[in-house]
């Protein structure tokens, strides 16, 4: 097994040498990409796939970059892609490896509108806690683990969602907003703000969050609102700040729809 290592705003060196040291690879090439990543810097790296096994490192929003490139490329379907991610607190996917972990962990506890969905669970893919033994493990099986046809999310805006995706206020707290998921209301009226979160089960979760007024001193965050789920959500809304998984868009936005393709990619996962 020879792999192509794509390391997008993360350094490759530590990811390269534990995939240079699993059993059955022969060979690992890097390609360095800055992030983001689009077309100028993805396309020559994919040209040069070549029957190997594809193996991503970086943040979710980065592994999205390349799953963007590959479905325009029309790859996405029958190319493996074998994924690393270096933050699990950022990327919320607590059910990667991630690369950090020799890194001091806050005491804080993480917030619940920030922490990560159980969406990849039916990969099989590990967490771990000690930075030498579950690079280790990412490295095995982003190396020699098994494709498995995973559902991919989308937008009407040529974009790919792996966790979740942020909406509030582009000027203030207060956001103007219609959403539906499928057919349920979910939003009418002046809201905080909105989630939209990949499940692993087919649907997607849309979660309002309320209007910021008062709430219980020593609380840390503002209660949240019901969840509805649906395999599309619809979205039309004043200026609104859009956050896809941790990346923030640079301008407002004012509609955005997402939905699930059943199977639309092939993740590779523990064997």
């Amino acid at each position: 097994m020879n792999v192509l290592l794509v390391a997008i705003g993360t350094a490759p060196g530590p990811v390269a040498d534990a995939l240079g040291e699993v059993a059955g690879v022969r060979g690992v090439e890097v390609a360095a990409v800055p992030e983001p990543a689009g077309r100028d810097e993805l396309d020559p790296v994919l040209d040069a796939v070549a029957g190997r096994r594809l193996v991503v490192a970086g943040s979710a929003a980065a592994v999205g970059d390349v799953l963007t490139r590959l479905r325009r490329r029309d790859e996405l379907a029958a190319t493996p892609v074998g994924v690393i991610l270096p933050d699990r607190r950022r990327a919320g996917l607590g059910l990667l490896p991630r690369l950090d972990s020799h890194r001091p962990r806050s005491s804080a506890p993480e917030p619940a509108e920030m922490a990560g969905p159980a969406g990849l669970a039916a990969t099989g893919l590990p967490a771990t806690g000690l930075a030498a033994t579950g690079l280790a493990a990412a490295a095995r099986t982003a190396a020699t683990g098994i494709p498995r046809p995973v559902d991919l999310v989308r937008d009407d805006h040529g974009g790919v969602l792996l966790d979740r995706a942020e909406l509030a206020g582009w000027h203030g707290r207060r956001l103007g907003m219609r959403a539906y998921a499928d057919d349920t209301r979910v939003a009418e009226g002046e809201v905080g703000g909105l989630a939209v979160v990949r499940t692993g089960a087919g649907v997607l979760r849309a979660q309002v969050r309320p209007v910021r007024r008062w709430w219980a001193a020593g609380r840390s965050r503002p209660p949240r609102g019901p969840a509805t789920a649906g395999r599309a959500v619809q979205v039309s809304c004043g200026d609104a700040r859009l956050t896809v998984d941790g990346r923030a868009h640079p301008r407002p936005i004012t509609r955005r729809t997402w939905w699930v393709e059943p199977a639309g990619w092939l993740l590779v996962s523990q064997a």
